[in-house]
């Protein structure tokens, strides 16, 4: 089933070391598509690095904690979860 949800992009001042131990410069975020089962919610992210130079894909995971079923709600818990000094741009 697919769900509309509000586009943001999320930006990372400096280096990011991402869990898979890629490292980018000034990192700007968006979501490429979302999934949600029972298990949570689960991102696939663009990656943009240092203003547009080189692009990655980044995934996230997020485990429902909560009964709220906003999408929009879901993936900014999601994105402050993992990338908690990201800014919304």
């Amino acid at each position: 089933m697919a769900f509309a949800f509000q586009t943001k992009t999320w930006s990372i001042s400096g280096e990011k070391e991402f869990e898979n131990g890629m490292k980018l410069l000034n990192p700007t975020l968006s979501v490429n598509q979302v999934i949600v089962n029972e298990n949570g919610l689960y991102a696939y992210l663009k990656a943009t690095e240092n203003g547009g130079v080189y692009i990655h894909n980044v995934n996230v995971a997020y485990p429902f904690l909560t009964e709220e079923t906003d999408l929009d709600v879901l993936v900014d818990a999601a994105m402050a979860h993992a990338f908690p000094t990201a800014t919304v741009a």
